[in-house]
């Protein structure tokens, strides 16, 4: 219960007496059979006549509700429809008179309460207060007026209780064996309390058994584990008692220490002998280091214990390294002839020649030229890597069970690896072969963490986990002069054009090894290879009527947008675009282009190909698709749009564009990730399932498409194509996948949906056309009408053809949507189609939707207005496998069964070099995209993809279908590097000219593309390929390249250290295809086209460069690749000193380890004047290098070799390292000022970013590196705050200074602003412009919410103020006017300024009674005792009847 302003006195704030009002919209009532029973109680027993002003804050109330005024709608809550009352003329009583009410003697059960609304006091009796009547009302006496209500039989309850929770007046109650529970219990695992009377407690304590428990304020359950309770951090054990004198930690594993009082603990402790630090707010420092009086300490990373980092972890005396064999396995030459390397550097999986060969282990003998052995068989970077490869081998060869670490010392190491060698070379004798030996090594390589991905920072950054981005460096044949990244189309120029949405595009780096389409020579080699695709049965089989007619541009926001210029120069010089519509409209090109800037750059460069219609495609998925829950509402349609349709009646003024509901990579493959992952969490992100996996996920996707209440899959799809169908302004693309299943054979299993959308479709071609409007009611049921041609508004009159055309759409997304007896739904067909019978074309049903036919569709027929008018008995929400919500579509009846509504393209000349325009011809196109991800491999030749569409082309003819956009045809690597890969989708290639040569894809040979083009061609449909130029993957040639591991925009990871290092890429090929036809088409492009290699491109200024045919790929066109699992040190260096081990043809070029000369090593740490030294394994001095040490610590010496300590700025970087000399690494450091820095993993000092702990708390750190703390900061545009602590406000309400109260999101931590928000305990807020969270009472859109003073939204309650009592519904929370309130089992009425009336009241032209706490009467009678008239209230529906005059 919430009160604003004065104290309110009822009988001086509500309107008392006789109220006049009339067509109200919310009189409902359930069917008898799901009415709950209304019970009048005793006057003693107050709980079921409680007034307002003492009832507490209840949730929405989940019943049957019976008392509903009227007849038909359910009510499942407190949300009511909204009702227009209006004066009705009535004869006004005598203000003096009084009212007798009495009851009809139908129990001996009555109720008496006083008419007058009155306060109450604790007892529920009420003092009588005399109001003046406003108009409109009548004045009742102070004393005399009484109400009698009867109870009727059927409201009689047994008074067994059933065990469980009880709402009793708004108090939970639990009973067992009748009797109500009391003290602490436990029910369904959770511990809850009860007061002496039953009351169950919530937010509040409560103490038993001398221990003392919180109880939260939703669930009244006991909290467990450390958690604020009203802003003071309190730790609760795993029963719920309240932690002394203990550790207790949070979800997310924050420790605090509560001393003897329950209190938090701050700074540093010594607990129980240990050592820790705890910060302002009492949680545990972990991972710092801090200075303690005087020595600096390090505080554990995982246990929070602190240790002195005074002394030294290492043993200070190096050793050496046996040599016996050293001259044995040195190098034979230091030639390149003597190494396996890659262009001269070695790896971990180079070979070389030795010297000497041990003959079957057992005798030394010189080498001979073609005798290569393991180079990681005689010497490793590391002792841990040697230490590694003894326990590997010994496992491996079944030679020893015994293991070693890096803590042994070499001498055991060494001989070790000698035995291990002595069993190589014998088996080597024994097989006479090496190939064993390379796979066993290769094995081995794969297992060390700097040789696979583990150093390779693998993230979510990427889609492939990670990825490199290509750098110039002498040494390699991987340098270019471009590589310009992310010139998308908002950023074309490199400086940002466009304002729409706040990204550049996408991912620069989106998958496997990324196009340098910046690059001038690839430019020509995209334009060869579109040539290729456009001329593909010319080129291939002297065969024109096998060419595709367009394109689909894949990963336009990936790709450099030179190239929709390049293409859309191209289709205008080869096609004629833009000359006239006709032509135009022949070749319809599309774009994947999700940003929302892409509309209008394409608008701006002249639409020649079609964007995106994003907005429409993510409201359909977002409104209607998605469950009830996460649902937006309908009315969003009207609010978030690329084309207005509220009064679409233009042509030719619209952005040309398409959309769709789902597509191949779009709401399906993020599923079928998401049912993998839950089967099988250690699937990762689920893009990368085995096929057991995929089939297994399929299973549960196919069941759930056909549940009512579904767990994955989408709501809702037939209302979606519904309104994708009829829209104007907008080309509808159809997915295969919503057709027929996405997996099986293609088109082998239709889809649930493929009846419905299939009837759609014909309607489409046979009614759609002319203007559109679209509106969403007070219930957010959205109509959407197509007048038919000739007819582009409601009040044009149209024509014969407009007649019989058109269609009219009803959609909710409510499954629970009830209107009101009088509500009304309606379609406005316009003047056009007055006085006209529709019939139904697909209609929800209580248990699905019904596809109708001409011949047995119900009929409705439009009035003088051309108004198609439905009530409450027509619409209605439901909830089943095909709706959830309601759908109905009406077409008129009488059309010619060949009726084409469709309109032609006009031959006129274009003027205004716009390719597209959105008129009534391109609106007649429908796209099919004709394949699904996930469809099965065919089993016979039959089965192909290519040859099941040929042989159904008439049935797309037939569906109205004008484009068919095929699945894109080229061979697919098999490397399972990502999803494309896994399931050959044709969009994972290495040779992008092959298009089934030889053997077949998965969709065809060459001969059934050309076949299936040419039977789509002959049903009048064109064909669309799909153009890919962003990715090629693994191809077979390695390469030596620099790479920097960045994010998927290119933007280098800091905390990685792969920073300008040499990689090892597979970068190189193309395959026989590329051979053949790459760049083999730009000498005649160049004499039939000239312009388009004189045209400078916007990215570069430069010109297309034909003056290189690219027959084979290499990473001088790449831009990068994703991470290959090679790791950071696959080409290997020397620790010491930082140089790759190389050899090359140049003299004096060789760098190789000590051990490969031939030359004795000494290693480890040593001690001299100046301090610490270190002598690598390979025998080099420390120097200018960091150096991990067997303890795993990381160290740097300077360059005078000596070991550094303190803050140390390392080329460019600065670095803290302990007195013992230890790299402080992911770890937090204070210093006397208390300031705190975060060091990464690898050591440098992190600046103007977000860090995180180890239990995943954020902080932000500022440009000197310290930690950002107490206050609000702007990051990037977004407004967050960061606590006395640091740690950034996440899913927390924060109050300021000023009083005002603010909260950050749960994930981001970003300022919420103009938007609700549901909070961790369940209460909305809702934050303003300012991010400033609303109290009291608001204006949102259109309806009026109230927020108390904790900034919680008021829901199924009621509110005082000085002008009343008002009451704001259970779901949105907006306040009810004019109708009525359904509220602890009573109903109220509310007026038009929100105040709850009483007394009589007329409305929608029937009497109501309301008593003085304005409660309806129902089921009793009212007496006025001096004009003795009598009003009898009918006891289910409340309406009166005068009975005496």
């Amino acid at each position: 219960m919430y009160k604003s302003g004065k104290f309110w006195v009822a009988a001086g704030a509500l309107f008392v007496g006789l109220a006049f009002a009339g067509n109200t919209q919310a009189d409902t009532v359930l069917p008898s059979e799901q009415r709950a029973t209304e019970t009048t109680q005793t006057s003693e027993d107050t709980s079921a006549t409680k007034t307002p002003a003492s009832a507490s804050t209840s949730s929405s109330v989940n019943v049957d509700t019976s008392d509903l005024p009227d007849s038909s709608s359910t009510a499942v809550d407190s949300t009511s429809a909204s009702a227009s009352v209006v004066s009705d003329s009535v004869a006004v009583p005598d203000t003096g008179s009084q009212f007798t009410s009495s009851s009809a003697s139908m129990s001996s059960s009555f109720v008496k309460s006083s008419l007058a609304a009155t306060t109450s006091d604790a007892s529920g009796s009420q003092s009588a207060a005399v109001t003046s009547a406003t108009v409109s009302s009548v004045a009742t006496s102070s004393s005399a007026s009484s109400v009698t209500t009867a109870t009727s039989e059927s409201a009689v309850i047994s008074s067994a209780v059933s065990d469980g929770y009880h709402d009793e007046g708004g108090d939970w109650v639990y009973y067992r064996a009748g009797k109500k529970l009391v003290g602490r219990q436990t029910i369904d695992t959770f511990a809850v309390y009860f007061d002496a009377d039953g009351k169950q407690v919530k937010g509040d304590w409560r103490e038993s058994d001398g221990k003392r428990a919180y109880y939260d304020g939703q669930e009244g359950r006991a909290l467990t584990q450390t958690q604020a309770v009203n802003g003071v951090i309190y730790g609760f054990n795993q029963s719920g008692y309240q932690i002394k004198n203990d550790f207790g930690q949070t979800a997310n594993r924050d420790t605090y220490y509560f001393d003897a009082q329950g209190h938090v603990v701050t700074g540093i402790q010594t607990i129980a002998n240990k050592v820790y630090d705890f910060d302002e707010q009492g949680r545990m420092l972990k991972g710092i280091a801090t200075s303690v009086d005087d020595k600096m300490m390090y505080f554990d990373d995982q246990t929070g214990v602190g240790q002195p980092a005074d002394h030294p972890e290492f043993n200070p005396e190096t050793e050496p390294v046996p040599d016996d064999n050293i001259k044995h396995n040195a190098a034979h030459d230091t030639t390149p002839a003597d190494f396996d390397s890659m262009a001269g550097y070695l790896t971990a999986d180079t070979w070389y020649r030795p010297t000497d060969i041990l003959e079957n282990g057992e005798t030394w003998r010189e080498s001979q030229p073609t005798e290569f052995r393991p180079l990681l068989a005689t010497w490793w970077p590391t002792k841990q890597t040697q230490a590694d490869y003894v326990n590997y081998m010994n496992h491996a060869l079944d030679m020893s069970n015994a293991s070693v670490s890096d803590a042994d010392s070499e001498a055991t190491l060494t001989a070790a690896t000698d035995a291990i060698q002595a069993a190589v070379e014998h088996q080597i004798t024994v097989r006479q072969s090496t190939a064993w030996l390379r796979e066993l090594m290769a094995a081995f390589v794969v297992t060390q963490p700097q040789w696979n991905k583990t150093s390779e920072d693998v993230n979510d950054d990427h889609l492939q986990g990670g990825a490199l981005t290509f750098e110039n460096n002498g040494d390699t044949d991987a340098n270019s002069d471009y590589r310009l990244m992310n010139r998308t189309p908002t950023n074309q120029t490199g400086e940002r054009l466009y304002h729409i949405d706040d990204s550049l595009g996408g991912y620069e780096l989106l998958l496997a090894n990324d196009v340098d389409n910046s690059n001038p020579q690839v430019q020509a080699e995209q334009l060869n290879w579109l040539y290729y695709l456009m001329h593909f049965g010319d080129i291939t089989a002297d065969d024109p009527d096998a060419n595709f007619d367009a394109i689909r541009i894949d990963a336009v926001d990936n790709v450099d947008a030179d190239l929709l210029q390049l293409a859309a120069q191209y289709f205008r010089d080869a096609y004629g675009m833009a000359t006239t519509d006709a032509t135009s409209n022949k070749h319809l090109s599309i774009l994947e282009d999700w940003s929302h800037n892409d509309p209008a750059y394409m608008q701006a460069h002249g639409n020649d190909q079609l964007t995106m219609d994003d907005y429409m495609h993510t409201q359909l998925i977002w409104s209607l698709t998605k469950p009830e829950a996460q649902r937006g509402t309908m009315a969003r349609f009207m609010d978030f749009y690329l084309t207005n349709r509220a009064n679409d009646d233009t042509e030719s003024t619209a952005q040309p564009s398409y959309s769709f509901v789902r597509a191949h990579d779009s709401e399906v493959q993020t599923v079928i990730a998401e049912i993998v992952t839950k089967l099988h969490p250690e699937a990762g992100n689920g893009l990368m399932p085995t096929e057991e996996q995929m089939a297994e996920a399929f299973k549960i996707y196919n069941a759930d498409q056909k549940k009512a209440v579904k767990t994955y899959t989408h709501y809702n799809m037939p209302s979606a194509y519904a309104m994708l169908l009829t829209n104007k302004d907008v080309i509808p693309r159809i997915y295969y996948g919503d057709l027929y299943t996405d997996d099986g054979q293609f088109m082998a299993t239709k889809s649930p949906y493929f009846d419905a959308i299939s009837a759609m479709l014909q309607a489409r071609t046979k009614y759609v056309a002319g203007g559109q409007t679209m509106a969403v009611d007070q219930h957010d049921v959205l109509t959407s009408v197509r007048f038919g041609k000739g007819a582009m508004t409601a009040s044009d009159l149209g024509n014969a053809e407009t007649r019989t055309e058109g269609v009219g759409l009803i959609i909710s997304n409510n499954p629970k949507l009830q209107l009101g007896q009088q509500d009304n739904v309606v379609l406005h067909m316009g003047l056009a189609h007055a006085n006209q019978a529709f019939r139904a074309v697909v209609l929800t049903t209580a248990t699905g939707l019904t596809i109708y036919n001409d011949d047995d569709a119900p009929i409705r027929y439009t009035d003088n207005r051309g108004d198609l008018i439905f009530n409450n008995h027509d619409v209605y929400g439901v909830l089943n496998p095909q709706v959830s919500g309601f759908l109905a579509m009406w077409v008129p009846t009488g059309a010619p069964a060949n009726q084409d509504a469709r309109s032609t393209a006009s031959t006129n000349s274009s003027t205004d070099g716009s390719a597209y325009h959105s008129n009534a011809a391109l609106d007649s196109q429908v796209i099919f995209e004709s394949f699904s991800n996930f469809q099965a491999m065919p089993t016979s030749h039959d089965t192909y993809t290519n040859v099941v569409l040929a042989n159904h082309a008439d049935q797309l003819h037939d569906w109205g279908i004008t484009s068919v956009q095929l699945a894109p045809q080229y061979r697919s690597s098999t490397d399972g590097t990502f999803l494309d890969a896994i399931i050959q989708n044709g969009y994972a290639f290495t040779d992008r000219y092959d298009l089934g040569f030889g053997t077949p894809t998965k969709y065809g040979d060459d001969t059934d593309l050309r076949n299936v083009i040419k039977a789509l061609h002959a049903n009048g449909m064109q064909v669309m390929a799909d153009f890919v130029p962003d990715q090629l993957y693994t191809l077979p040639g390695k390469e030596l390249v620099q790479v920097t591991r960045t994010n998927n925009m290119g933007e280098p990871d800091t905390h990685s250290d792969i920073q300008h290092i040499l990689y090892v890429t597979s970068t190189r090929g193309g395959g026989e295809y590329q051979k053949q036809y790459g760049g083999e088409f730009l000498e005649r492009l160049r004499a039939l086209y000239p312009d388009l290699f004189t045209t400078r491109q916007i990215s570069t200024g430069q010109t297309i460069d034909d003056s290189v045919k690219i027959k084979e790929w290499s990473a001088k066109y790449l831009n990068g690749t994703a991470i290959q699992g090679r790791g950071a040190g696959y080409v290997l260096r020397d620790n010491g000193t930082n140089a790759y081990y190389k050899v090359t043809a140049n003299d004096g070029n060789v760098n190789l380890p000590k051990q490969l000369l031939g030359q004795p090593v000494m290693t480890g740490f040593y001690h001299e004047a100046d301090g610490y030294h270190f002598e690598t394994l390979s025998g080099t001095s420390a120097k200018d290098a960091f150096i991990m040490g067997d303890d795993g610590a990381l160290y740097y010496f300077d360059d005078q070799g000596v070991m550094v300590t303190g803050k140390q700025r390392v080329h460019q970087d600065q670095y803290f390292f302990l007195p013992n000399g230890i790299a402080l690494t992911d770890a937090f450091v204070q210093s006397a000022d208390g300031q705190r820095q975060y060091y990464d993993k690898t050591g440098r000092l992190v600046i103007n970013q977000y860090v995180t702990d180890h239990q995943a708390n954020a902080f932000r750190v500022d440009a000197d590196g310290n930690v950002v703390r107490n206050q609000a900061l702007t990051v990037d545009g977004h407004e967050q705050y960061f606590g006395t602590n640091g740690v950034q406000a996440k899913a927390v309400l924060i109050r300021t200074d000023d009083k005002q109260a603010r909260y950050y999101e749960a994930n981001s931590g970003n300022l919420v602003k103009q938007q609700f928000i549901l909070d961790t305990d369940g209460h909305w807020l809702y934050a303003d412009a300012a991010g400033d969270l609303a109290r009291g009472q608001i204006t949102v859109g259109q309806d009026t919410l109230y927020f108390d003073d904790n900034n919680h939204q008021v829901k199924d309650d009621f509110v005082y103020d000085t002008n009343g009592v008002h009451y704001f519904n259970g779901t949105t929370g907006a306040e009810i006017k004019q109708d009525y309130a359904f509220h602890d089992g009573k109903w109220y009425y509310f007026d038009d300024l929100g105040r709850m009336v009483t007394g009589l009241q007329r409305i929608n032209g029937e009497y109501r009674y309301f008593d003085a706490n304005g409660v309806q009467l129902k089921g009793g009678t009212v007496t006025d005792p001096l004009t003795h008239q009598t009003y009898t209230f009918d006891a289910q529906t409340g309406v009166g009847t005068l009975v005496t005059i």
